[in-house]
């Protein structure tokens, strides 16, 4: 329960400093430092797409079944393998939609 309150306090405390910084860092940013830091995502951008790409296979079809045999009482691991192409799928959606779609935006 504490762990719990604890890690809601600390992403609470990252996003509140995210939105009272935010409007400085953005005022002190010049277009050449923009500039340099467009190009720095950009390299980074592709491969971090595929690495998150990887992790969201390897939990689809190698955590999400182990999670959910672990919580039924029945096994049905046919069902569960028959489910894992919708979690990758959703969480090909929601990267596309949290991660994907600002980075086009920015263009």
């Amino acid at each position: 329960m504490i762990r719990k309150r604890l890690t809601g306090l600390i992403v609470v405390g990252a996003l509140a400093g995210a939105a009272w910084l935010g409007p400085w860092w953005v005022q002190q940013v010049t277009p050449r430092e923009l500039g340099a830091l467009l190009t720095g995502v950009d390299a980074l951008w592709w491969p971090a797409t595929v690495l998150r790409g990887g992790v969201y296979a390897l939990l689809a079809w190698g955590v999400y079944p182990r999670w959910v045999q672990g919580r039924i009482r029945r096994n049905d691991p046919e069902r569960v393998r028959q489910q894992s192409p919708l979690v990758f799928g959703a969480f090909c959606i929601s990267d596309l939609v949290i991660a994907q779609l600002p980075y086009g935006l920015l263009r």
